[in-house]
């Protein structure tokens, strides 16, 4: 299918795609991302079509699958025939061009990201970057993470940023009113959540089957992707949100919000941890693999801090406070009883 003409429009038309976008599942992740990998000509495209779905999500209150209908409903009297899956039907060639019919609030957030231009940043494992956002405001990149954003907000009704691993948070307030009621929004999309934000401090966290929100300071709405939850979640300073894969639920308690975004003055803080979580850290931030010889071992919590730049003293201290041996094989490392 390398000479097959796909459009942007045709991909947020298509039925499958859009359940992988706004409903995901472990199957649905596996076929769309084995099609990327095999169609890389349309990978461009296809993150495009992605974005355009989430954007049209973020400014609609509809849920995910009424949003569906609600696209293919806008497109099918322009397409003038039957709906059609790209996903299940690569041997239909579509003569028809949509791209100028759309409307126009399809066709605006299709044209941003078409047209704009944008900014990515990356880190390295055991690296951290700070990040001046057009707005001024400040996004400190953990290690292992991205974030991407337009280079130029000033026409923007919405900032936006779109981030993979994990960033701290500082948002500059902009009013759009005299008396302060009206200000800009600024949205954090990451896999499994949007976090709008109005000017706050908070830390996001999206890693493979887990993630999580840390407000600091300030006010936060938190949208789930997930078709069982979709109505938004409030938080308040001190709140901690999270979610994970296997649990299939969300989970919001109060803690010290210092404590999991302490990474961003090169430190780690470890509070009734346990080594099975501080393993996943360590693979995530730093590039390791970690085995253990026992659930035991991984269910041990730990409590200490460490500076992050010298994670390899943790190795000892996790030896002497569980009685444990790390056998350590360059980035492999193998917890087991002595």
């Amino acid at each position: 299918m390398a000479n097959q003409k796909i459009s942007v429009e045709q991909l947020a038309a298509d039925e499958h795609f859009q359940r992988w976008v706004l409903s995901p599942t472990p199957e649905l992740e596996k076929y769309w991302n084995k099609w990327a990998e095999e169609h890389p000509e349309h990978k461009p495209k296809l993150n495009q079509a992605k974005q355009l779905l989430l954007n049209l999500r973020l400014k609609s209150d509809t849920s995910p699958v009424d949003l569906q209908q609600d696209v293919w409903n806008k497109i099918k009297p322009i397409l003038g025939e039957n709906k059609r899956s790209i996903s299940r039907n690569w041997s239909v060639r579509t003569r028809v061009s949509i791209a100028a019919s759309l409307t126009a609030v399809v066709a605006a957030s299709i044209l941003f990201f078409v047209f704009s231009a944008t900014t990515t940043h990356r880190t390295a494992y055991a690296e951290t970057k700070e990040i001046t956002l057009p707005d001024g405001s400040i996004a400190t990149l953990n290690a292992n993470s991205s974030l991407r954003f337009a280079e130029d907000w000033e026409s923007a009704d919405v900032r936006e940023v779109w981030l993979e691993g994990e960033a701290f948070f500082d948002i500059r307030q902009i009013l759009l009113s005299d008396d302060g009621n009206v200000r800009l929004p600024f949205v954090v999309h990451s896999q499994n959540m949007d976090v709008e934000v109005l000017g706050t401090t908070f830390n996001v966290k999206d890693r493979q089957e887990y993630s999580e929100v840390v407000l600091n300071t300030g006010k936060v709405n938190v949208i789930p992707r997930m078709e069982q939850q979709t109505a938004p979640i409030a938080m308040t300073p001190g709140d901690r949100l999270a979610y994970s894969a296997s649990e299939q639920e969300w989970k919001i308690q109060q803690i010290n919000p210092e404590i999991p975004t302490a990474w961003r003055h090169q430190e780690l803080i470890f509070d009734e941890m346990r080594l099975d979580k501080i393993a996943q850290l360590l693979e995530d931030v730093y590039g390791y693999e970690i085995s253990f010889e026992s659930a035991e071992i991984q269910s041990y919590a730990f409590t200490g801090n460490i500076k992050t730049d010298e994670v390899e003293m943790l190795i000892p201290m996790l030896e002497r406070s569980f009685d444990i041996k790390i056998q350590q094989d360059g980035r492999t490392l193998s917890f087991a009883k002595k």
